[in-house]
């Protein structure tokens, strides 16, 4: 009988069993089944921003040209060219 089991997923130790009682295969699965739950959190953590990123890449560098623009030309933000931009919008 062995004196410890060790629990390993993809190569790296999840987990460790010392005591005979601690030593069934369901704390071996608990074992396994949680360092699967960390990997799927982090890949899923990653996936939405990458997400966020896609779908709303268009917007993002439009805002960035839009900031940028105000800050590099000085008639950009002046209350005319406000005024000017919001009729536009409204008209479209």
């Amino acid at each position: 009988m062995a004196d410890r089991i060790c629990v390993m997923c993809n190569g790296k130790l999840t987990g460790e069993l010392n005591q005979q009682e601690e030593m069934t295969q369901e704390k071996c699965n608990e074992l396994y089944m949680m360092f699967l739950g960390e990997r799927k959190w982090k890949r899923h953590k990653n996936k939405k921003l990458t997400d966020f990123l896609i779908n709303n890449g268009v917007i993002i560098v439009m805002f960035i040209l839009v900031i940028y623009t105000g800050l590099t030309t000085k008639n950009f933000l002046t209350a005319d060219n406000g005024m000017n931009l919001l009729a536009t919008c409204l008209i479209v």
